[in-house]
């Protein structure tokens, strides 16, 4: 299960809903997969996995420290459901996308006395797990194997990913262009 957050809520009834496209299905936005890649690329520049600066900034591009900002070849595409699950949930099977959330609901338990606090009940909507699929367009040559190490560094995806939620793989299939 896993909750990538849109930043709204359902009232008193949820307060964390999961982002969900114009038909209502989940997807994880392209920015999102970006951060959490150029994260783990990060990490290998850091251990010393031959990642230079240079390559991040290449693939992700570098923010602007007055005018020697670089600009990344990359393209992250929002990562979705495959097509045919996608169209069948978007038509006639639109009356089960309701069984691909679940609310999850938590609360923090004082240490001492170990009843819950005030005011700390929370719940939030999760998804199931599911294949999604996305491209990243643009890879420049000699970069797919440092991609493709950094996709395995990445775990976990969304809120509670350091607490075992958003369990997630990255598998590359090579595509002319770009990785999908």
């Amino acid at each position: 299960m896993w909750h990538c957050g849109s930043g709204e809520s359902k009232g008193a009834d949820m307060d964390a809903l999961v982002i969900k496209d114009s038909n209502g299905l989940p997807y994880i936005p392209g920015k999102t997969i970006k951060g959490l890649i150029k994260d783990g690329m990060q990490e290998l520049a850091e251990v010393g996995e031959l990642v230079s600066n240079e390559n991040i900034w290449q693939i992700f591009g570098k923010e602007a420290n007055n005018y020697d900002g670089i600009i990344g070849q990359c393209f992250f595409n929002n990562a979705t459901m495959p097509k045919v699950l996608k169209e069948y949930l978007s038509g006639q099977g639109n009356a089960y996308q309701k069984y691909l959330f679940f609310k999850l609901t938590s609360t923090s338990i004082d240490g001492q006395t170990g009843v819950a606090k005030d005011h700390s009940l929370r719940s939030m909507e999760a998804t199931v797990p599911m294949e999604l699929v996305g491209e990243i367009l643009d890879v420049p040559d000699g970069l797919y194997s440092k991609l493709e190490q950094a996709m395995q560094m990445v775990k976990g995806l969304g809120v509670g990913r350091n607490r075992g939620l958003g369990r997630c793989t990255f598998e590359i299939i090579e595509k002319q262009g770009g990785v999908k």
